[in-house]
């Protein structure tokens, strides 16, 4: 019973490992970002057709600039981003001070290109923070045809490769707690070599 139990405890390690390596957490975060982005698109959408002719356009940007602010997701309370194709940041909920201001990273100049060659997609690059070490993100961008504006949302890597691995200790801590309650004693030392 022990050797069923310890294969089972590899093949969760070995699950979430594999799941955790850089191409696999893009193409997951690329479902997800996309499935996020494709729900407020639905929201915005329907706001825009219900909204366009009842009120003037500098309006109807408005109230969809306030919609996008107010979306949140996930456990990191993510948010989306907007840029028009001059990359002039029409919304940044995290720093609304920088709206307004253009903001010529590479990766932003990426966006817009993404959205408005293939309308939407994934761009992988990496996040420099003054004072902050750099970290790989990606973000999902896509096109909003009515004002031409790039929205899209993003994920860091490190943060998906963490909460992976805090699924892996999890899931093998239940199968130790039940080990334990259901056979007798059982230790094991898990190592984060990370």
């Amino acid at each position: 019973e022990l050797k069923a139990f310890t294969n089972f405890a590899k093949n969760i390690a070995v699950h979430l490992y594999n799941q955790s390596l850089p191409e696999k957490v893009k193409e997951n975060a690329k479902d997800n970002l996309k499935n996020q982005t494709d729900f407020l698109f639905t929201m915005l959408n329907r706001l825009y057709e219900e909204q366009k002719g009842k009120v003037s356009e500098a309006q109807l940007k408005r109230m969809i600039l306030d919609t996008i602010d107010a979306v949140r997701y996930g456990e990191n309370k993510d948010y989306f981003f907007v840029y028009d194709e001059n990359t002039t940041i029409l919304k940044l909920p995290i720093s609304p001070e920088r709206e307004g201001t253009k903001n010529t990273q590479p990766y932003v100049k990426e966006f817009i290109d993404k959205a408005f060659k293939n309308g939407e997609g994934l761009v992988p690059y990496e996040q420099v923070v003054k004072d902050k070490p750099s970290r790989q993100k990606v973000s999902y961008v896509k096109l909003f045809k009515p004002f031409n504006w790039v929205i899209g949302t993003g994920v860091y890597i490190d943060n998906v490769t963490e909460a992976l691995q805090k699924k892996a200790l999890e899931d093998i801590t239940n199968c130790i707690q039940y080990f334990e309650n259901n056979r007798g004693d059982l230790f094991l030392f898990i190592y984060n070599y990370t």
